[in-house]
């Protein structure tokens, strides 16, 4: 019974590492995806005012 006890806390554990893991992917990915727009914009702007001159 013990043994089952056991088993059930470290899966929820488990469960509740994995969420925590997801929960950071997915503040990263949209960091990153932040980033990665203002460089398409920054770089947008450069080819813009190349084609001006």
């Amino acid at each position: 019974m013990q043994d089952e006890v056991n088993d059930q806390e470290e899966g929820s554990a488990t469960v509740d590492s994995a969420a925590r893991d997801a929960r950071k992917r997915k503040i990263y990915i949209k960091m990153r995806l932040d980033e990665l727009n203002a460089e398409k914009e920054r770089l947008r702007v450069e080819l813009k005012e190349m084609k001006n001159n």
